[in-house]
């Protein structure tokens, strides 16, 4: 199969707040990332069009959402509308919208946005952090310097440094790892071979719609494109091409 950045995307549409047209050629480079992922930042993480033009691959769109995150989140905000349970500990800066439900002994260390009716486990932890509308952070999972899309579940999970498409589901005691053991640079797939991202914390990008099975591990720098299916205790050290089932037999 042809890795995706091979594929040819044509279209356009409308985006925010420049009033311009986004072609979704510029979203090929950040394959899995979906351009409909610009349209579901809150206002308050919007980031300008004529930067993502600029972007040449999906973990330079990551380190700009952390960091337009820890940039536009310098204060406290929790809505009035949301239910913290005891033995909660916040600290740092962070915006926690309306419906939000964070269960007893989660510790939350900002900067951090969590989007309206999210829900957020008992004994979880969440570490500089983006998690949009109505996902489910379940009991005892780790999240850390990631973007968490819409709609999206976990349970017992953890993720680091990493791009989690609108609706993933994330079986049990699957994780993303984020460094190599020799402590080395992380390598990613490209069209032609693997490249350097001069990065030496990298976890995954997975695309919409996926589903990870239970005790699946990627490895660093790994991609996984939308609509996929990877099959428990999988170990995924390549690019996944959209709309893939990925079973490994022992």
């Amino acid at each position: 199969e042809q890795h995706p950045l091979k594929m040819t995307v044509v279209g356009s549409n409308p985006t925010e707040p420049t009033g311009d047209y986004m072609s979704d050629e510029i979203f090929l480079n950040l394959w899995p990332i979906d351009i409909n992922i610009f349209d579901d930042l809150p206002k308050i993480l919007k980031i300008k069009m004529k930067i993502l033009m600029e972007l040449k691959s999906p973990w330079e769109f990551l380190d700009l959402l952390i960091h337009s995150m820890t940039i536009q989140i310098n204060s406290r905000y929790i809505s009035s509308k949301t239910q913290i349970h005891q033995y909660v500990d916040i600290t740092g800066p962070v915006w926690i919208e309306e419906g939000v439900k964070i269960m007893s002994f989660t510790t939350i260390k900002g900067p951090a946005y969590i989007g309206k009716n999210v829900i957020i486990g008992n004994n979880s932890l969440i570490r500089e952090s983006i998690i949009l509308d109505n996902s489910l952070v379940g009991y005892s999972s780790e999240v850390a310097r990631s973007f968490i899309g819409k709609e999206s579940k976990f349970h017992r999970n953890t993720v680091l440094d990493s791009f989690i498409s609108n609706n993933v589901n994330m079986g049990g005691m699957a994780g993303t790892a984020n460094r190599r053991l020799d402590g080395k640079s992380i390598k990613s797939d490209s069209v032609e071979n693997r490249i350097d991202t001069h990065r030496l914390r990298l976890g995954a990008f997975i695309g919409q719609n996926t589903i990870i099975g239970a005790r699946t591990q990627t490895m660093p720098g790994v991609k996984i494109g939308t609509g996929c299916m990877i099959f428990p205790n999988s170990v995924i050290f390549n690019d996944v091409v959209d709309n893939s089932r990925v079973c490994q037999k022992k």
